[in-house]
């Protein structure tokens, strides 16, 4: 009998620890990489060939905050070991998307989604079918709806094994979504424990389940509160105006006299880019161009009955006839040439007044514009590119490199710059970034890859020296 006894125990032993070794071998199949500063988990994608999505699955990140801290360890899943990709279904675009926006939806990148599609060029239209992989992240959101009670006790025991994993992952920062998750599974796992009762525990299990619903309702209440928090500030006194062809948001606020934020603020949803026949929403105008055209139809049938009158008097007057018309002639050509000289003058005037506050609107409505290297149009810019860009929009022609640009202008220190004026890092005839001065200790630039067009702050970053063009 003790032998026998000892033969089980031993059979035990050496089951559980071929069980371990499997256990280890599966670990080890997938590499530990510490995060250090400026990690992402893009960055890391890039680095180990591997999709975001794998990296995410595998270490329980949060697909929507993306979080991960310096120090933290993460297992880099092979390249083989990596999500099926056959899970490829169709997106309709819709207008205001690109495909950055897109690529951000889906989790991928833009190259991906080129190469899925076969496309050579940035240029998508609405309407238009594409291929994509992956589900949206925007989902989870719309899928947290409290769920009926008969349904809820169902996936009781497929959420245990989230509650294991947390306590077994305990030593590792949790994001918020999951720590709540593995609180509501633990609060459902209870009563399949205690149910080895009868009527008393059967009721205690509905009582149970029945809080369980109610804390997904109230985590459903709190994600649908902050998706739905960005939405439009409407003021009483707005008009609504057709996107043109041409237009950018930026002339649109310059005809109606109201700023780019402000512009955004009433239609949140806008994008990168403006589509025809678009309706936007302007608040508190203080220009009217239909009002502006309407004068100046009035002034030119002003100028004609004038015109008319005149002719009726030289009739009147056949004795001075040759007189009048000389004079009126020679009238006329000065006011034509007044005419022509004032209007010249009039945009070269509305271009140096202001025209730092101009540069820094135009170039706030191109933030969320994502950083590709060497890229100089709004699909993408580096930090030279991004520079160059803006003032090309009001007749100015910048070089290519940060090296070009920074001797385009006169040097001034950095406490004496100005909205519209270019700060520089590096030393002079070596310098690695650019960005336009906004004021107030900020600028705008066009940061690193990974990352895209933004507000910055001198006092987190600052500037070697500043140009004045």
């Amino acid at each position: 009998m003790k032998k026998t006894a000892k033969k089980i125990v031993a059979g035990t032993v050496g089951a559980a620890g071929l069980f371990l070794a499997s256990a280890a071998t599966a670990v080890n199949a997938d590499s530990v990489h510490r995060v250090v500063k400026n990690d992402t988990v893009w960055a890391l994608s890039q680095k180990f060939g591997v999709s975001i999505k794998s990296i995410e699955q595998l270490n329980h990140i949060d697909q929507n905050t993306n979080l991960i801290y310096v120090g933290q360890d993460l297992q880099i899943p092979n390249k083989d070991a990596q999500a099926p990709k056959n899970n490829t279904h169709t997106y309709t675009v819709q207008s205001g998307d690109s495909l950055w926006a897109i690529a951000q939806k889906f989790n991928t990148s833009v190259d991906h989604l080129k190469q899925l599609n076969g496309l050579t060029s940035n240029l998508i239209y609405a309407g238009q079918t594409l291929k994509v992989d992956g589900q949206a992240t925007a989902q989870p959101a719309k899928a947290a709806t409290p769920a009926p009670a008969k349904t809820v006790a169902q996936p009781v025991q497929q959420q245990a094994p989230v509650a294991k994993a947390s306590v077994a992952s305990s030593t590792q920062k949790a994001a918020p979504v999951q720590s709540v998750t593995s609180s509501v599974a633990t609060s459902k796992v209870a009563p399949a424990v205690t149910s080895s009762s009868a009527t008393s525990s059967s009721s205690s299990s509905q009582q149970s389940v029945a809080s369980s619903s109610s804390s997904q309702s109230s985590v459903a209440s709190s994600v649908s509160s902050q998706s739905s928090s960005k939405q439009a500030v409407i003021a009483a006194n707005h008009v609504t105006y057709t996107v043109k062809s041409g237009d950018t948001l930026y002339i649109i606020a310059q005809k109606y006299g109201v700023s780019v934020a402000s512009l955004r603020e009433a239609n949140p949803n806008l994008g990168n880019s403006l589509v025809v026949g678009q309706s936007i929403i302007v608040n508190n105008p203080t220009k009217n161009p239909a009002a502006a055209s309407s004068s100046l139809q009035q002034a030119q049938a002003s100028s004609s009955s004038q015109q008319q009158s005149s002719q009726v008097r030289t009739n009147n007057n056949q004795s001075n006839q040759q007189t009048v018309q000389n004079n009126n002639q020679q009238q006329n050509n000065n006011n034509n040439q007044a005419v022509k000289v004032s209007s010249q003058a009039q945009p070269a005037s509305t271009t140096r007044t202001g025209s730092g506050s101009n540069v820094v609107s135009f170039a706030e409505s191109l933030v969320g514009v994502p950083y590709v290297y060497g890229g100089t149009t709004p699909s993408g810019f580096d930090c030279s590119g991004f520079v160059q860009y803006v003032y090309s929009h009001f007749g100015v022609n910048l070089p290519r490199t940060t090296t070009q640009q920074e001797n385009c202008g006169t040097q001034i220190p950095v406490s004496q710059a100005q909205p519209g004026d270019l700060y520089f890092w590096g030393p002079k005839g070596a310098t690695y970034h650019v960005a336009i001065c906004v004021g107030n200790g900020k600028y705008i630039a066009a940061p690193e890859p990974g990352q895209s067009v933004s507000i910055g702050s001198t006092q987190y970053f600052q500037p070697s020296f500043a140009v004045r063009l």
